[in-house]
């Protein structure tokens, strides 16, 4: 039954039946009648979508009905999805409640006979996931001696990359029955010393493991086929297990097979059903001749093993068989001829190639694909599935794309690792801001940041803006005549502990009640680190004390189209308590960073799903390895590009563990046996296809993408060109559309008052609580109809002066919009790294001056802190290092001039108020240097870190400059200077741009000793716009980098100028 809540009181619905297909064809009946209780082994071949697991099923069901207990019955499938859905599926067919099943994957029924043949005083051994093993086996590494591996190898002991090679070549060699010895052995043999020194480290591994009490995978098969060994337990298993039923039989590998032979010589009765054309385990060791080798490895004496062939019409459309046909044509067969497609020549579908120009219209094409077929042919979301390459990044991105599109969407829980699900970073983030806290007391502007955009922050980045707003409002109220920190660190502060807001006070905004909110749990949070809880009580605090987890319960069970990815995010979130309730030594601030280290070192997906019903009312994004056993009514395939699918890349690695065969090394597989196993991951995925199959590519006219890919030419279908429908099919598209065409004076009179009228028509339509059903289209929600907002807080609230700085004061007078959204509005990105390249510079020059030590003889300063610049590239950190060390030297090599040889000082801050027009302005800075002349005249210095030096026309009335002599002309160095206030010509030193030995040097007269002067002209421009919020575009050469031409009304569409 399924929960549904709703404004009401929460009723259940019966859940959705699964119903198993009609009558079985001539092929299914002679595979129920061959699979009796008693005879040798038998392995059906069949083709895709052809009805081979409905064939199992019947053959269950049958065997049910004539007498076996489905206890005595063991159905196994390739993965947890597969024998869920076999499980619904058996049961279903029998139509009465069973006990004791044991439908499951390999592993599963290993577990099974580990419980009940295994005999130790330990308890059973906890199963291990693939990020858990990985991370021991990094753990492993870091503590061996490198000595222990060829030297060849000692660069890449310490990688990710190197950690996934070891558990390769582990898994690989339990999968062929090695142990430590056995492995080196092959190694020695095969001239190959890093298997030897591989073997050294699996034994280490395998003692671990076995203090710890754990177990991974490949060991799991190993372990149980050294139980069936045993006879008194092999006499056994007939009793348990009479017949063993295996779905996807070619996806197996070799420890797996040899396991269902081991049960067949038991005296069990295995029937295999499989496809070698669309087998695609082989990443995960599939054995390539499961099904060529199944009589030699399943035959006993009297009694050989048989294969069946099942030439059955694929169960999808005709013209879909035929593509599949063409497909499958290519590939060698493998184990007996492949049958011919028979095509039903019923009712016809479409398969259609589409050729799009770039990636993004993709996602936008897939989006109308989906949409249409939801609204015009009633499919629902659920029908209809994405498949993509493997690649967690292609998929999170169309994922996202899709998402934002309006398209419910669902990724298979195994897809994305724990680390990069939203819910647990979320979390991850809050628990880490405890640990600061109690570690140093304070936070930094970005953790604080972080911090207040999570759930039980609340805020979104406009929140952000207008919580710094409001603070610095405050701030400034409350200290009139300091200089205000930035809003990152106000915030920081105000997060730590009440500083300018207390959580008793009436009235505040939703910013600051959110902020006081997450200032008290963090408070909690930072007392329940101090007393030493463990991780998992940490989480369930952090998780618990707001009403996010609710939110996430009421969106699961309510069916809609967040339903999907509220399922996701709770199971990663039940994903990630399971694994701080296993770790209860994690206490306080250092079980956090033990925590956070293990996740972010779990760099591989695990499956964190738990068992439910995965028909959930999405669109499945999803890989071919992970759409095995399923089938929608529309299928997508995308990522169709050379180099993508087929992928061919080199295989094995350092280690070569593909070259690692039963009889110690082998021959390995080339470009050929690469692009057929792509090939096969590609019939598989347009296999999945009943109704429709549409496969896109992008061709990029420029070249920046692969060609597409050559598969689609063996569909049978030409493509065709194609872009996003313009055609709106969501409420919102409609709406912007009839927008368009009302405001449109191109459009005829008649057009224009018939969108008019049915957006009148939209505006009027409420939900039961009386809420618009469409958004935007009631003309009183359209901003350029809308009047100008009052924010109840001015930009300059009188009687407080008008505060400008040098910078500010340019800026404004080049463009009011731009500079009030950087600025007030607190729009502007983060600072990036070029401003921490001039900060460096000028820290070392102030050093330099205040030492006697020459600047470029502090290089060393610079080379300690430059490896944590975020610059990306070693190369182009490099390059930037160096540039910075050649910046040091040009100064060097001007300040050694007779002219600059007496500094009277460096970051020398003023505070100028002047009155302007009858307003007061408070101008503030700092003045990167300021000097004596050889005549005894006061020069100021601005040192430029930028690429390129600005013309000289440009310095003659550069307002930093000019502003900094207005400083000097009005006393505000007298302290420094003696009183001395005559002027020589101020300079803008471009350290970067050389000139022979030193830098490009500008200079600007000096300012008049009396009387107004044009610095005082733009100030009072620059005032004027400020008072009066007069914030208008202008067009002006730095728009080409501005960071807000976006909706500029001064530009047109895409940026240009109108």
């Amino acid at each position: 039954m399924d929960l549904m809540i709703g404004s009401e009181t929460p009723t259940l619905r019966p859940a959705r039946p699964v119903r198993e297909p009609g009558p079985l064809t001539a092929g299914q009946r002679l595979v129920v009648a061959q699979a009796a209780l008693k005879g040798p082994a038998l392995c059906v071949v069949g083709g895709p979508a052809s009805g081979k697991t409905s064939a199992l099923v019947a053959a269950v069901a049958a065997r049910v009905k004539e007498g076996i207990s489905l206890s005595q019955l063991v159905v196994l499938s390739a993965s947890r999805g597969q024998a869920q859905q076999l499980r619904a599926r058996i049961v279903a067919a029998l139509d009465t409640t069973q006990r004791g099943l044991q439908i499951t994957t390999v592993h599963g029924w290993c577990l099974q006979l580990l419980h009940r043949f295994a005999e130790t005083e330990l308890g059973m051994p906890r199963l291990l996931s693939a990020p858990e093993q990985e991370y021991r086996v990094r753990e492993l590494l870091a503590g061996r001696d490198q000595s222990t591996w060829p030297q060849a190898l000692w660069p890449a002991l310490g990688t990710r990359g190197f950690a996934r090679q070891i558990r390769a070549i582990l898994a690989r060699a339990r999968q062929l029955g090695f142990d430590p010895g056995d492995l080196a052995a092959a190694g020695q043999a095969a001239g190959r010393p890093e298997w030897v020194a591989a073997a050294g480290f699996f034994g280490e591994y395998l003692d671990v493991l076995d203090a710890e009490g754990v177990i991974d995978y490949t060991e799991l098969v190993f372990r149980a086929r050294l139980l069936l060994a045993d006879p008194a337990n092999s006499a056994l298993l007939p009793h348990s297990a009479a017949m063993v039923f295996c779905d996807e039989f070619a996806e197996l590998d070799p420890g797996m097979i040899n396991l269902l032979a081991d049960a067949q010589r038991a005296g069990s009765r295995v029937i295999a059903f499989a496809d070698p054309d669309t087998a695609v385990s082989r990443f995960r060791g599939a054995d390539p001749r499961a099904v060529s080798d199944f009589v030699g490895r399943f035959s006993l004496p009297g009694a050989p093993a048989q294969l069946l062939g099942f030439d059955e019409a694929p169960a999808t459309d005709p013209q879909i068989a035929r593509a599949l046909r063409g497909v499958a044509a290519r590939l060698p067969a493998q184990g007996i001829a492949r049958p011919p497609f028979t095509v039903r020549e019923d009712e016809s579908a479409a398969v259609r190639a589409e050729i799009i120009p770039d990636a993004a219209g993709q996602a936008e094409r897939i989006a109308d694909v989906l949409r249409s077929a939801h609204v015009h042919d009633d499919l629902g979301w659920q029908q209809m599935a994405v498949i993509c390459p493997a690649g967690e990044q292609t998929i999170s991105s169309l994922a996202r794309r899709l998402s934002a599109a309006g398209i419910p969407v669902q990724i298979a829980g195994d897809e994305v690792a724990l680390a990069d699900e939203p819910p647990v970073r979320q979390l991850l983030v809050l628990l880490q801001g405890a640990a600061v806290l109690a570690d140093a007391g304070q936070l930094d502007a970005g953790q604080a940041a972080r911090l207040l955009r999570t759930p039980q922050g609340g805020l979104d980045a406009l929140g952000l803006r207008r919580l710094a707003r409001e603070l610095r409002a405050r701030a400034a109220a409350a200290h009139p005549d300091e200089l205000l920190p930035s809003s990152g660190a106000l915030i920081a502060a105000e997060l730590t502990g009440p500083v300018l807001v207390d959580g008793d006070q009436p009235g505040l905004s939703a910013e600051l009640d959110a902020l006081i909110r997450l200032r008290g749990l963090l408070g909690d949070l930072v007392a329940l680190v101090n007393e030493g809880a463990d991780t998992s009580a940490l989480l369930w605090h952090a998780w618990s004390a707001t009403p996010w987890p609710r939110i996430l319960q009421a969106e699961a069970l309510r069916g809609a189209e967040n339903s999907a990815r509220a399922h996701r995010d709770l199971d990663a979130v039940v994903a990630l308590f399971d694994l701080a309730a296993r770790q209860l030594s994690w206490r306080g601030a250092a079980g956090i960073r033990a925590l956070v280290a293990e996740i972010q070192a779990r760099q591989i997906a695990a499956d964190t799903a738990r068992e439910s019903d995965p028909r959930r009312d999405s669109v499945a994004i999803i890989t071919p390895y992970r759409a095995k056993g399923r089938q929608w009514e529309l299928v997508v395939l995308a990522g169709l590009q050379e180099g993508q699918w087929p992928r061919i890349s080199e295989a094995g690695g350092l280690l070569r563990a593909d070259l690692l065969g039963p009889d110690g090394l082998q021959t390995a597989e080339g470009a050929t046996a690469q692009i057929a196993a792509e090939r096969r991951s590609f019939l598989l995925a347009a296999s999945r296809a009943r109704r429709r199959l549409i496969v896109i590519a992008i061709a990029d006219p420029t070249g920046q993408t692969d060609a597409p890919s050559r598969f689609i030419g063996e569909l049978g279908v030409r493509p065709v060109a194609c872009r996003p429908e313009i055609m709106p099919s969501t409420l919102e598209g409609l709406v912007a559309q009839l927008r368009r065409t009302a405001a449109d004076s191109s459009a005829g009179p008649g057009l224009r008052q018939r969108a008019a009228s049915e957006l009148a028509w939209l505006a009027t339509q409420r939900d039961e609580q009386g809420r618009h059903l469409v958004r935007g289209a009631d003309p009183r929600e359209w901003w350029g109809l809308r009047p100008f907002s009052d924010p109840g807080l001015a930009v300059a609230a009188e009687p407080e002066p008008i505060r400008l700085t040098g910078s500010a004061v340019e800026s404004v007078l080049a463009c009011p919009r731009q500079w009030f959204l950087s600025g007030p509005a607190s729009g502007r990105p983060a600072k990036d790294v070029r401003a921490v390249f001039g900060t460096l510079v000028h820290q070392l020059i102030a050093e330099s001056v205040q030492t006697g030590v020459l600047a470029a003889d502090l290089s060393e300063r610079l080379a300690e802190v430059w490896p944590q610049l975020p610059y990306g590239a070693p190369w182009y950190t490099q390059a930037q290092y160096d540039q910075a060390v050649a910046a040091l030297r040009r100064y060097d090599s001007w300040a050694s001039s007779s002219d600059h040889a007496h500094p009277l000082g460096v970051e020398v801050p003023f505070r100028l108020r002047l009155e302007l027009n009858g307003r007061q302005v408070l101008v503030t800075g700092t003045v990167d240097r300021l000097e004596v002349d050889s005549s005894n005249r006061l020069r100021v210095v601005d040192f430029k870190t930028n690429g390129s030096a600005r013309s000289q026309d440009d310095v003659l009335q550069m307002d930093q400059l000019g502003i900094y002599q207005l400083a000097v002309r009005e006393g505000q160095f007298d302290d420094l200077t003696g009183g001395v206030r005559q002027l020589a010509d101020a300079q803008a030193v471009y350290l970067r741009v050389a000139k022979a030995d030193g830098p490009t040097v500008r200079s600007q007269p000096p300012l008049d000793s009396e009387g107004q002067t044009w610095v005082h002209e733009h100030l009072s421009e620059a005032a004027e716009i400020i008072a009066t919020e007069d914030f208008y575009a202008n067009v002006q050469p730095g728009c080409r980098h501005c960071d807000f031409r976006l909706g500029c009304p001064a530009q047109a569409v895409g940026g240009e100028q109108q």
